[in-house]
């Protein structure tokens, strides 16, 4: 059985009917809408997923325009998760206060119907997640997201913005590879241009997509108990794989010097 039909059953249903009974009106209206979506019938790992991570931390409103402005850009489906409420921060990491309660672009549910959906507030993540139409997930990183990425076996296009986020992104990017940066540079602000590449660059690269499927058998037991173990378990099989890719390019290299002696 897969880990993500594990993950289901037990902590998201946990979590789904915790959300359920503090926020019912949103709980109700962000399934039926997710249900009725046609993500459901979209061609497989074609979709987008956006994070809506309840995090303190979140990029500022000037680059939430530049993702909404590449998302409408870059013709794939996708569902967008906005998160209100999350504290600011500039390209470099530098907190800001901001006036107002989130980010949400009007009239933009309206241009992208048919192709992708806005929700504001809570959206059952894993649900989309683990649904064969989803290729990738665009997410600022933290910890639980990057643990339910790599048990579903998706690939990330990250954004991470500061704090830990930093290094949970160099895992997926350097030493699982199932993971590319959406920014440029570090510390440079987004554009539309980086999100619709980003976008474009995660969907069709087929090997990390692979990588992406195959980081789940480190979860083939379960979640560990523990994030440290959790670490622990996911640099034990990137140290591993990347042992086992230099070999192999080492045997092809031999064999490409032995041909031509």
């Amino acid at each position: 059985m897969e880990v993500c039909a594990l993950l289901l059953p037990i902590q998201a249903t946990l979590v789904i009917l915790a959300i359920a009974l503090a926020d019912y009106p949103w709980f109700l209206l962000s399934l039926v809408r997710v249900r009725k979506y046609s993500i459901f019938s979209m061609t497989l790992k074609s979709v987008i997923q956006i994070s809506g991570e309840r995090s303190l931390v979140g990029p500022s409103d000037a680059e939430l325009e530049e993702l909404a402005a590449g998302l409408e850009e870059s013709g794939r489906p996708f569902v967008w998760v906005i998160q209100p409420g999350a504290r600011q921060h500039e390209p470099n990491g530098h907190l800001f206060e901001a006036a107002g309660g989130g980010y949400f672009l009007e009239g933009m549910q309206e241009r992208v119907e048919g192709r992708g959906m806005v929700l504001k507030g809570w959206a059952p993540q894993l649900l989309i997640l683990t649904h064969p139409s989803t290729g990738g997930y665009v997410c600022h990183c933290g910890w639980n997201s990057v643990l339910e990425a790599m048990a579903c076996g998706v690939p990330v296009l990250a954004w991470p913005v500061r704090g830990d986020q930093m290094n949970n992104a160099k895992l997926l990017i350097s030493q699982l590879k199932v993971g590319m940066p959406v920014r440029k540079a570090p510390g440079a602000a987004v554009s539309r241009a980086d999100v619709v590449q980003g976008i474009e660059n995660l969907l069709t690269d087929e090997e990390m997509r692979m990588r992406a499927t195959a980081v789940r058998s480190v979860f083939a037991g379960g979640l560990p108990r523990s994030s440290a173990e959790a670490l622990d378990a996911c640099l034990r099989y990137g140290s591993s794989n990347n042992i086992n890719e230099a070999k192999k390019e080492m045997s092809i290299t031999s064999q490409y010097n032995g041909a031509d002696s």
